[in-house]
């Protein structure tokens, strides 16, 4: 472990794996994960009662979950979707809002 890193090993994803640069939220209780077009999985740390307040399909999985069926990722539950990484990044983004929109783009034009 470098001295930069404090990550445990075991918890550090593995290279085919990452964490989504927006949406990895320490706060969060819940881990989903989706493939990328490149086969790299992409894990989001976000929050289940976000999910559930918007989603009846996400409330009906979170409910249903036991202590039985659930793996963790980082102390928390994950859920391993098929879904594109990035149409998942594209829901994350509408749940939250636009507190969490991107905006590094310049929109004015001198």
């Amino acid at each position: 472990m470098s001295p930069i890193d404090r990550t445990p090993a075991s918890k550090r994803p593995r290279p085919n794996e990452e964490r989504d640069a927006k949406f990895y939220f320490m706060g969060g209780d819940i881990v989903l994960s989706a493939p990328d077009e490149g086969g790299i999985i992409i894990y989001f740390r976000v929050h289940a009662s976000k999910l559930s307040q918007y989603s009846a399909v996400f409330r009906e999985k979170l409910a249903a979950m036991t202590a039985y069926d659930v793996s963790l990722y980082d102390d928390v539950a994950l859920v391993e979707l098929k879904d594109d990484a990035n149409d998942l990044r594209d829901f994350i983004n509408i749940l939250y809002g636009p507190l969490c929109v991107d905006i590094s783009f310049n929109i004015w034009k001198f």
